[in-house]
């Protein structure tokens, strides 16, 4: 069986592209799958995630092009499908809805089958021009649709019914185990991890610190990413009075070694698909604070049990929440249990197993 995964690509500064690394990775190395990546265009001047050998990794055009662009030169849908041709390709992944219309084109061109991931919460049209278009054309036309989250497959089967859509969460990184360590309870150190964008609103999370961190003496509070807002940011952080406080440590290469010497994780995101970074935190027993966002954390975070779920419109609600957190420390060694027990829900051979299923099921 060939399994092709189509996406934007494996840097560093994506998400899609390090779940996509983490599940070819495996499929590839149990022998069952051959596992083909193609990338929408070659970026391997960007710091990349690791490919297993065993994987066959190509690009689709040699150089950085929008995909508007490429449809509008009318050879995306020609390269794509004689990629397929080449490689006997029997079954396509869409990594992320922007790559849908010219992946099921392709397929349906070939005759192959056709998946589409969808990687953030499905109500979200904001992202990039035309996303809620490619969303339908892949819902509409695809052979299955895969859903992060319960949350998420309720608004496709309500907006979609006849479309066929299954739910199956993200993974959890293997190679995070060897990075673990014992979780330290007396730790007066906060993490947050993600791009500097507006999605992840960074601002607002400021601000939260600004309400916690004066209620919590000698607590810190590092924020691990890079992005378009971090000019703003900072100056935002100095203009708070936080710059003691609040650290933007950028994008760090080593960032799964520095999960354990935190106290807790915070999320303040406006929508999310499915938090990695809410995982990686809980592979490391790390109590997790989130806003309640309608997609996502929900499916990760027991309230009260491995941490906090904040109504999103209730910033007090969240500064509540960290301050409880830091002054308790017998709460937050119960919580880093239970965060660790909730990571084991989403290890990888348990979610490939479901993957492969699907692709076994498409080819009967």
């Amino acid at each position: 069986m060939n399994v092709c995964f189509f996406c934007r690509g494996f840097t560093a500064n994506g998400g899609i592209g390090r779940v996509t690394s983490i599940l070819a990775n495996y499929l590839a190395e149990s022998g069952k799958i051959n596992v083909f990546l193609c990338s929408f265009s070659d970026e391997r001047a960007q710091e990349t995630y690791p490919i297993n050998d065993k994987c066959h990794q190509e690009y689709l055009y040699d150089r950085r092009i929008t995909m508007t662009k490429a449809f509008l030169m009318g050879h995306a849908v020609k390269r794509l499908a004689n990629y397929i041709a080449c490689n006997d390709i029997d079954i396509i992944v869409s990594c992320g809805v922007i790559y849908n219309p010219l992946t099921v084109l392709a397929a349906r061109k070939c005759g192959i089958k056709v998946v589409c991931w969808e990687h953030t919460n499905p109500t979200n049209k904001s992202d990039y021009r035309f996303q809620d278009q490619s969303r339908v054309f892949g819902a509409k036309l695809s052979d299955r649709n895969i859903l992060l989250t319960h949350s998420a497959l309720e608004i496709y089967q309500h907006r979609f019914p006849r479309a066929r859509n299954v739910q199956i969460y993200n993974p959890v990184d293997p190679e995070l185990s060897r990075h673990t360590g014992n979780y330290d309870g007396e730790c007066h150190k906060i993490i947050s991890v993600g791009r500097l964008r507006p999605q992840k609103n960074f601002d607002r999370l400021l601000e939260i610190a600004a309400e916690s961190l004066p209620k919590l003496p000698g607590w810190t509070w590092d924020i691990f990413g890079e992005g378009e807002l971090h000019e703003h940011l900072q100056k935002k952080c100095d203009a708070l009075g936080l710059q003691d406080r609040v650290c933007f440590m950028g994008q760090v290469g080593d960032l799964y070694d520095r999960y354990k010497d935190y106290a807790f994780i915070v999320m303040t995101s406006d929508y999310e698909g499915f938090p990695m970074t809410l995982l990686e935190g809980a592979a490391n027993g790390l109590p997790m604070v989130s806003f309640d966002v309608p997609t996502g954390p929900n499916e990760i975070i027991q309230n009260g049990t491995n941490g906090f779920l904040c109504s999103q419109d209730r910033m007090d609600e969240m500064v509540s929440a960290i301050v409880a957190l830091g002054m308790d420390d017998d709460k937050r060694r119960d919580m880093s249990r239970e965060s660790r027990s909730t990571a084991r829900r989403f290890e990888v051979d348990r979610i490939c197993q479901q993957w492969m299923e699907l692709f076994e099921e498409l080819l009967k």
